[in-house]
């Protein structure tokens, strides 16, 4: 949300809701077909030897977003922004840098994005 609607943006009763906050909100939909739904996670899991039901711990969780994210390199939102997999609790900055800077600049500056964000 932040990314698209920035940080300070707000849902107000007295304006309407942004395209971007129903297409953010989508994306976890309660459905098989939604890219970050329980279902898929769930699916995915079974590919880190968990099991419907069975707790993902931290780095689970974190192998089974990473596998969807990969996925969906292609679509919307995984081609715009950059997703950093850290191990061993450590962050390279190298990495972090070639993540934050090998995708495609937001285009967050021009009316229609401006317009969302309203």
């Amino acid at each position: 949300l932040h990314h698209h609607l920035r940080r300070d943006w707000r849902m107000r009763r007295d304006r309407p809701t942004p395209r971007w906050y129903a297409l953010i909100l989508r994306l976890f939909e309660d459905h098989p077909s939604a890219m970050f739904s329980i279902h898929r996670i769930a699916q995915v899991g079974r590919q880190y030897h968990r099991n419907i039901g069975q707790w993902f711990g931290p780095d689970t969780i974190c192998k089974v977003l990473r596998h969807i994210w990969n996925a969906n390199e292609g679509t919307w939102p995984c081609h715009t922004a950059g997703l950093l997999y850290v191990e061993d609790r450590c962050i390279y900055r190298d990495q972090a840098e070639e993540v934050a800077t090998s995708r495609q600049a937001y285009a967050g500056t021009n009316g229609r994005m401006a317009q969302a964000r309203e």
